[in-house]
């Protein structure tokens, strides 16, 4: 779809496009925390939009990222193209995670134990006596697996 018939992109937000110059900014925040719109009875992502606007159609199987984590942030220089595992290694710490660090689980025996997804895999990292010990390993894990999605 040819976005450009339908908004103005304004530094993150989209203004639609009115025959009566009417210009307003579209969007509301959907259950997930994302900005969508809608088009001809059809709702899109804002991000999804905009990214589009300036580089094309997204290719088939990637997604789009948002570098600083804010889905409300959809500046064109926050939002970058990700594969499904680069996209959720740059997300947030989960609401019911309890240790504080992604990726990083207590056992039934106290110890943490630290594990990474990666290729549609859980890569199982050790077992650590501090969660500040299996963090690290986990991270250092993503950096060079990951590299530019590491959360920083």
């Amino acid at each position: 779809m040819d976005w450009n018939q339908h908004f103005k992109y304004d530094n993150g937000n989209l203004v639609r496009l009115r025959a009566n110059n009417q210009h307003k900014h579209v969007g509301w925040i959907n259950s997930s925390g994302y900005l969508q719109c809608e088009v001809g009875g059809v709702a899109f992502m804002l991000h999804r939009i905009i990214y589009e606007m300036h580089f094309g159609e997204i290719p088939k199987g990637l997604q789009i990222d948002h570098i600083d984590r804010n889905p409300l942030n959809n500046k064109i220089e926050n939002l970058r193209l990700a594969t499904q595992n680069e996209n959720q290694i740059n997300s947030r710490v989960p609401k019911n995670n309890t240790t504080g660090y992604k990726g990083v689980l207590t056992t039934p025996s106290g110890k943490f134990q630290a594990r990474l997804g990666y290729n549609g895999k859980k890569l199982y990292l050790g077992l650590f006596e501090t969660a500040e010990e299996a963090a690290e390993c986990v991270a250092e894990h993503t950096r060079r697996l990951y590299g530019e999605f590491t959360p920083s």
